[in-house]
């Protein structure tokens, strides 16, 4: 193996000697000599006795002869030590052994334990040990829950690494936490595409030259571990091709879609629901930020895919729970608050044909959202459906033009009017029901209904189910604008 001055100086500090590295900070050395023990080999660090001069060769300088024999014997020594590891360590990988074995014999010469992370920041494997608590550190999330907090990044930051990587380079950073750790990020490629990364803090102690150098390596033979074993991970739980093409309105053939869900053990006549999440103002999302999203919510619902078409991240979701537990509800709005999205919940549909029309209502449930968070489309699908009918035109034009101006003239009384006209169309045009529903007494509905039909022409009493239907919908219609107009007032 071929050490780099800073393993050398690194591993040597406690002799007394003043160094000079060499202008090329790639140049790799092969052994030791001492200057008054003949001519060099090329590649070879040289040991001088007495102080370097302005214009000196690279090497390590010692006061006395007697340092210079001290030193170069430790410095053979580090030689040995990294060779044996190098040997061993590039030995397993090339047996084929499982990465895991191969990185727990890289990890023997380092200060800090190491992680090796995917594309999605999942925790793939981690070795070494830690002399102190994780408490507050990128590793209390990487032990705990099995993933890097990746998103805790700047989106700017995030796009910059994944560049460097696609480059192949290494990253040198301090954490975004609390306690400020220094971060060590390699790339680990295979035919050029980046499947994962290496990652390393000075939890321990803080990281020397020669550690950041063997981070280098270590990512290297780590590539050729997981090409050599075979275990290359990706992060693609299915391919999508036939749930884009059913979101985005395709015709699907019917006997190549029954053999795909039966590779994913569903079935077509299956219950799904559809979760869709946006950033609220439109910005798209770029791959470190929907890899991490969909594999957060498949740790939370395991039997689901995950896909991305129009800008919108979409987890299909097979036969779930009628109502989300309060916990997972809970640490989904939590989540996406946290990362400044906004989540739209369909409703259950029969068959997966039908999740075009879940991904409409999911979407709907998205709009004009600015506040962060998780919505439904159940929860307000009234308001959703008028929202829609603006493309059309003014809602107003919808209204049915005596109940829009009992509003218009009087908005504070009217609202309450309004309340009585549409309570009393869904009670069926009970008296009973409808007084009981508006908590007043029965006298007092009455006296209301004939002011309507006295004062403003609106006759509630033996009406066809279609006028019935457009009463209601004036109603909704008016509440809509009446909340707008409140919110604008505030």
């Amino acid at each position: 193996m071929l050490l780099s001055y800073d393993m050398i100086t690194d591993e040597t500090y406690t002799i007394s000697y003043t160094g000079i590295a060499p202008a090329d900070e790639d140049l790799r050395f092969s052994g030791v000599w001492v200057e008054h023990f003949g001519e060099p080999n090329s590649g070879s660090i040289c040991i001088f006795v007495g102080e370097p001069e302005p214009d000196a060769s690279c090497g390590l300088y010692v006061h006395t002869e007697s340092d210079s024999l001290r030193l170069l014997v430790e410095v053979q020594q580090v030689f040995i030590r990294y060779n044996n590891w190098y040997d061993e360590v590039l030995s397993a990988a090339l047996a084929g052994r499982h990465p895991q074995e191969v990185l727990n014999l890289a990890v023997k010469i380092l200060d800090n334990p190491v992680a090796i992370i995917d594309n999605s920041s999942r925790t793939l494997m981690y070795a070494g040990e830690f002399h102190g608590s994780t408490e507050g550190s990128i590793w209390e999330s990487v032990l705990k829950n099995g993933f890097s907090q990746y998103e805790a990044y700047p989106a700017n930051f995030r796009k910059i690494i994944r560049e460097k990587h696609q480059q192949g380079k290494m990253l040198l950073y301090h954490s975004p936490f609390p306690n400020h750790e220094e971060h060590i990020s390699v790339p680990l490629l295979h035919d050029g595409i980046l499947f994962a990364g290496l990652g390393m803090t000075d939890i321990n102690k803080p990281f020397t030259r020669s550690e950041i150098q063997l981070a280098k390596i270590i990512a290297n033979i780590l590539s050729m571990s997981f090409a050599v074993s075979g275990k290359i991970p990706h992060y693609s739980s299915e391919h999508t091709y036939y749930i884009d093409a059913i979101l985005n309105g395709r015709t699907v053939d019917p006997l190549l879609l029954e053999q795909y869900v039966k590779r994913l053990h569903w079935r077509l006549e299956d219950h799904y629901q559809l979760l869709c999440i946006r950033f609220p103002d439109g910005r798209k999302f770029n791959q470190d930020e929907r890899e991490p999203v969909l594999f957060r919510l498949g740790l939370l619902f395991p039997d689901s895919l995950g896909t991305y078409i129009n800008d919108t991240v979409v987890l299909v979701l097979r036969n779930p729970a009628k109502d989300l537990i309060p916990s997972h509800s809970s640490h989904l709005t939590s989540y996406f608050a946290g990362q400044g999205m906004v989540a739209g919940y369909s409703t259950l549909v029969h068959g997966l044909k039908n999740i075009r029309y879940a991904y409409t209502q999911a979407v709907l449930a998205l709009q004009g959202r600015e506040g962060c968070g998780v919505y439904y489309f159940l929860d307000d699908y009234k308001n959703v459906i008028i929202e829609s009918l603006y493309s059309l035109g003014d809602v107003r034009s919808f209204c049915h033009p005596d109940i829009l101006n009992l509003y218009t003239q009087d908005r504070d009384n009217g609202i309450h009017m309004i309340q009585t006209i549409y309570t009393f169309m869904n009670c069926g045009g009970s008296i009973a029901a409808a007084s009981k529903e508006l908590n007043i007494h029965r006298n007092t509905l009455i006296y209301r209904l004939e002011k309507l039909e006295n004062s403003y022409g609106i006759r509630l009493k033996n009406l066809d189910s279609d006028f019935r239907f457009y009463l209601i919908i004036t109603c909704q219609i008016i509440f809509y604008l009446d909340r707008k107009e409140t919110i604008k007032e505030k």
